[in-house]
Formats: C-alpha cells, sequence, structure tokens
C-alpha cells in the first residue's frame, strides 16, 4: 500500500498546498519590497515556466518562497528541437512574455531568471552533444534578450533534479517551516521531511533523508535549510522515465519476435494491452534513443513499421516488465536494480511527476538562499480491472 500511503498523505496536504499559491506577495510588509524570480524547468517531453516571488528577508539564512504564475511552453521539451535548435529558444518567448507582465517593471532588473534542462537534454547530450550545444546557445540567446537578471541555462544532473524536487515538496508541505498564528516563521517539530518519487519522461528520481552522511557514496549530500543540516540520499535513474521505459519495453518485446527468422515482425503481441487495442510504431520510434540504441536488432530500418496488439495478459505484463530491470548486477541486500546501492527506505514518500517539480527548490539554489504496502496485489488488482481480463476487453 505503499502507494495508496502517499496518495493519502498527499490528499490531507492539499490545504497547505494551494496556500502558496496566491496573487499576492505572500505576507507582505510594507517596509519590505517584494522580490521575484523565474525558473524554467525544461523537461524531456515539455517546459514549464514559473514565477515566485518573496519579501526582501530570510528565515536562518533561507528565503520564504510562493509560487506566483505557471505557464506549460507549448510543444514537446527542448531536446525535440535538435534539427532545428532556433526553435528551441523561440518556443519559450510566449511564456516568457506572460512572464514580463507579471513581474513589475521596477524589479525586472533585479530579477533571477534561470533554466533547468533535465534528463531529455541529458540524453541529447549523450547521442549529439553538437545538438545539445546548439539548442542550450538557442535558449540562452532568447532568455538574455529579456530585461531581467539572467543566471543560467544548463543541464542539470540527475542528483540536482531529485535534490531540487525532495526541497519543493517538502516546502509546499510545511515541513521545514510553519507560520505561525503569531506571523512568525517557527521550525517545523510536528512533522519530518518525506521522502519524494518523481517519475520524469526520461529519468525517475528518488530522494529521502537519512540520519547520518552515507561514507562513500556518490548519492549522498548534506543540505543546509533554515539553519538546519539535512542528510541526504538521491539517485536518478536515467532511461526509467515513463517514456524512456516504455521504449526499452517494446524493445524488449520486439527482441523476441525480430529473433524468430521464421516472423516478419511485423506484428508483436504485447501482454500489457487490453485486447483488441493495437498501435503501430516505426522503429526508429523505438530505437533513435541512448536507452536503446545498444538493442538495436539486426538489418535494423529505422521506417520499418511494427504493429503491437493487446493480449490481456498481467502475468506475462509483470514479468516482461520486470526483465528491463537488472536485479542481480548487485550482491548487497541494499541494492535496487543495475547495481545501484541505496540505505533502507523509512517514512512517508511523496510520489510524483512534475505535479510539484523540482523548480522551486531551484529557484533557491539559483538565488543562493540554499547553501548548497504490498504492492503487487495492488499492482496485480489494478492490472486485471485495466486489463479486463475477465471479459477479454477493456473495462
Amino acid at each position: 500500500m505503499f502507494m495508496l500511503e502517499a496518495t493519502l498523505y498527499w490528499v490531507q496536504k492539499q490545504e497547505a498546498v494551494s496556500e502558496h499559491i496566491t496573487d499576492s506577495c505572500p505576507y507582505r510588509n510594507v517596509s519590505l519590497p517584494c522580490q521575484y524570480g523565474i525558473v524554467l524547468d525544461a523537461g524531456s517531453s515539455h517546459t514549464a515556466l514559473f514565477v515566485y516571488e518573496w519579501l526582501a528577508e530570510k528565515q536562518n539564512d533561507t528565503g520564504v518562497i510562493a509560487q506566483r504564475h505557471l505557464c506549460n511552453v507549448k510543444g514537446g521539451g527542448i531536446s525535440s528541437y535538435s534539427s532545428s535548435p532556433s526553435g528551441a529558444g523561440e518556443s519559450l518567448r510566449a511564456c516568457m512574455d506572460k512572464a514580463k507582465a507579471i513581474v513589475p517593471k521596477d524589479r525586472w532588473a533585479d530579477t533571477p531568471l534561470a533554466l533547468g534542462a533535465t534528463a531529455g537534454m541529458r540524453l541529447l547530450e549523450m547521442s549529439d552533444s553538437v545538438a545539445a550545444k546548439a539548442v542550450l546557445s538557442s535558449v540562452r540567446e532568447v532568455l538574455g534578450s529579456y530585461p531581467f537578471s539572467y543566471r543560467e541555462a544548463r543541464i542539470i544532473s540527475g542528483q540536482e533534479e531529485g535534490t531540487y524536487g525532495w526541497i519543493t515538496a517538502n516546502y509546499f508541505l510545511y515541513n521545514f517551516i510553519q507560520f505561525t498564528w503569531l506571523g512568525k516563521w517557527q521550525w517545523t517539530t510536528s512533522t519530518k521531511p518525506i521522502g519524494a518519487l518523481d517519475l520524469g519522461g526520461a529519468s525517475t528520481q528518488i530522494t529521502f533523508m537519512t540520519e547520518e552522511p552515507l561514507q562513500g557514496s556518490p548519492d549522498s549530500l548534506t543540505i543546509q535549510l533554515y539553519g538546519r543540516k539535512y542528510h541526504v540520499y538521491s539517485h536518478s535513474y536515467l532511461c526509467y522515465g515513463r517514456d524512456q521505459a516504455i521504449k526499452r519495453f517494446l524493445s524488449t518485446l520486439y527482441k523476441v519476435v525480430a529473433a524468430d527468422t521464421a516472423s516478419s515482425g511485423a506484428h508483436v503481441n504485447n501482454p500489457c494491452y487490453p485486447t483488441l487495442y493495437s498501435v503501430a510504431y516505426n522503429l526508429s520510434f523505438i530505437y533513435d534513443s541512448p536507452c536503446t540504441s545498444d538493442a538495436r536488432p539486426a538489418n535494423y530500418d529505422p521506417n520499418q513499421s511494427v504493429t503491437f496488439r493487446g493480449t490481456a495478459n498481467p502475468a506475462e505484463c509483470s514479468n516482461t516488465i520486470s526483465s528491463i530491470f537488472n536485479f542481480s548486477a548487485c550482491s548487497s541486500p541494499n541494492c535496487t536494480f543495475d547495481g545501484v546501492w541505496q540505505p533502507p527506505v523509512r517514512g512517508h514518500f511523496l510520489a510524483g511527476g512534475g505535479e510539484l517539480g523540482w523548480a522551486l527548490g531551484f529557484m533557491l539554489n539559483v538565488t543562493n538562499m540554499v547553501p548548497v504496502g504490498k504492492l503487487p496485489e495492488l499492482y496485480s488488482t489494478a492490472a486485471e480491472r485495466i486489463l479486463g481480463v475477465n471479459r477479454g476487453k477493456p473495462e
């Protein structure tokens, strides 16, 4: 019931989240001006722009911030402009113009502006570094043309993405500090920071607090927030985001058929699709990614079309999905998969994928306000309902 617990915890805290998204400067003080910041979350499938605002004061060296505006950029992520890099920067103009209209003119020059690109650009940098540089150059040129205090546009690491997401989630849930009825901020004593699971399009991150620093672990770091130190474990699994995991899954299915010389490979059974459902993909959709390129079949033709037909088999679906994870790469009992070591997990987690994101944590860093259940049973029941195995068709 792990996911259920996380969902219930999120529902209980929704009021806290909504209170932070305001139309006016939070907790205004006539003696202190309101400051603004703009962050663009350039994900693998889309880009989102956030406008933040805060009073010109800090609580134990960390800023208290509220989200003022969210603008979703039209089109795909900036990595999708690899063949026409200039379009990456141009795609941001509509949302940037909205941000310009929201931030008061007298605050433009003091408003930090930054873009962080995640796994989509990490993959593009791996497969075509020249295109990745051209895309970032286009983005920097457009952002730099606005009258804000442009800071950076770069590809952030998976660990940064996970850590910023952890900070953002716990900030919005009041797990660091709370605003008291006396009109003052104070440390939260009733709750502890929760862990964060973030499923993106090209990668997935897990981040949670540990009692002590993990000696020798590249996934361990210490963060100071609101005068307190937090020891955190954060790991990013590249190629295990939603979109890339699907490509790996389809590659696994096609591999079996492609190896059969008696089959044309034009039709492949998919046990995770409902009966009567089918979809066709060109092989380029599956294999034109660093996550699957090593698995390309012999005589690979990127234009060959393959149809995947649903067979609604939950058991086979589960087994096939499990096969894309390497659970034997590490002998330690504290390993997850693909040889990644992870300390024991405990406490509550917030599972998401873009609803809160990592942008607020990134803003705290850019502005220097932060010194540096029974899942198988739940899955089986859900799978049977979705696949409609009892009736042979989707419910």
